[in-house]
């Protein structure tokens, strides 16, 4: 089974209109935070590399030079900031969200005017603060808590943590029933059964759930997982540990899988789909 993958890059939201409804005194404060995003800023509007390398997380460090980061990042850089301005701020443990607001121009096109951009830049304290690495970003909700809804996480992450424990178990006709309608509409459950499973899913845990105010019908779930192919040939084999995002729907009250429609499937028009656990 296929799960949709993010976006790869920075995981941005445009979201000028919940600023504006954000009050000022909202914004969390940690003094070290705001000395390293000042840095990083600054670094970035002179187009500075070596000190943005030095920001780096050691994990990213690890993986390049200085002096390779500083070729890769004058030859692809293709913007000019200028006027950074912190927007908001909210802290959560090791994690920061941060709302910036900059003018971005691009390099090729002087003369042509440059625009005013905000986005939710994530931050990762370990020693120290960093802009997060480009994993953790990808692997860590959008918006600060703030922004979201606690509630339909809440529901969404138990929806969730339900149709894996069918996983586990192997109990595919009741995972059927977390399925997206427009999915059941496609492929009936008979076919649905007939398919072998490629793996087995021994355990799993919910990490967290991420569904937007401005998004309420749609929703994200990071997930830990292990996972070994459905073999007996290789049944002594040691269950791997993965992770993984997915994209979550709510029609009519309830959530279900966002799964993939089948290749040249056509998307049906709205179905009602069965309850978890209902029979054929």
């Amino acid at each position: 089974m296929k799960v949709m993958k993010l976006k790869k890059g920075l995981r941005l939201l445009i979201a000028a209109s919940l600023i504006a409804s954000t009050p000022l005194w909202a914004i969390d404060k940690d003094p070290q935070l705001d000395g390293q995003i000042q840095h990083y800023w600054a670094a970035q509007a002179k187009r500075d590399w070596g000190a943005v390398y030095d920001m780096l997380t050691a994990k990213e460090q690890a993986s390049t030079t200085r002096a390779k980061y500083i070729e890769s990042q004058t030859k692809t850089g293709a913007f000019e900031y200028s006027d950074p301005q912190v927007k908001d701020m909210e802290i959560a443990g090791d994690m920061a969200w941060v709302n910036m607001g900059f003018n971005a121009k691009l390099l090729l096109y002087p003369n042509a005017p440059g625009h005013h951009i905000q986005i939710w830049q994530l931050w990762q304290k370990t020693d120290t603060w960093h802009p997060a690495a480009e994993a953790e970003r990808q692997q860590s909700p959008n918006l600060p808590p703030k922004l979201r809804l606690v509630n339909e996480e809440t529901a969404l992450a138990k929806r969730a943590k339900a149709a894996w424990e069918f996983k586990t178990a192997q109990d595919w006709k009741s995972f059927y029933g977390f399925l997206s309608p427009a999915y059941q509409a496609i492929v009936p459950i008979e076919s649905f059964l007939k398919k072998k499973a490629q793996y087995l899913y021994p355990s799993s845990h919910i990490d967290w759930a991420e569904v937007a105010q401005v998004k309420k019908d749609l929703g994200v779930v990071k997930i830990t997982f292990t996972l070994k192919p459905n073999d007996p040939a290789v049944s002594k084999l040691e269950a791997q540990e993965q992770n993984l995002v997915e994209n979550w729907i709510n029609q009519n009250g309830e959530w279900y899988f966002d799964i993939p429609l089948p290749s040249g499937a056509a998307n049906p028009a709205p179905a009602q789909a069965k309850p978890a656990g209902a029979k054929p």
